[in-house]
C-alpha cells in the first residue's frame, strides 16, 4: 500500500504530541525548562552537523 509509512509517521507524531501535552502538566517547572533546553541543544547540534 502506497503511503503507509507516511500515514504511520503522522499517527506517531499525533500520539507523541498528545502524550507530551498530558505528561507536561504533571512535571515540575524546572524539569520542563531543562527538557526544553536539552531539546534545543539537540536541534542546534543536528543543524550544525547538517550544515557541515
Amino acid at each position: 500500500m502506497y503511503g503507509l509509512g507516511t500515514l504511520a509517521n503522522c499517527v506517531a507524531i499525533i500520539i507523541g504530541a498528545l502524550l507530551g501535552v498530558f505528561c507536561k502538566r504533571g512535571l515540575p517547572e524546572k524539569w520542563q525548562e531543562t527538557m526544553m533546553s536539552s531539546i534545543a541543544l539537540c536541534i542546534l547540534i543536528i543543524g550544525v552537523q547538517m550544515a557541515l
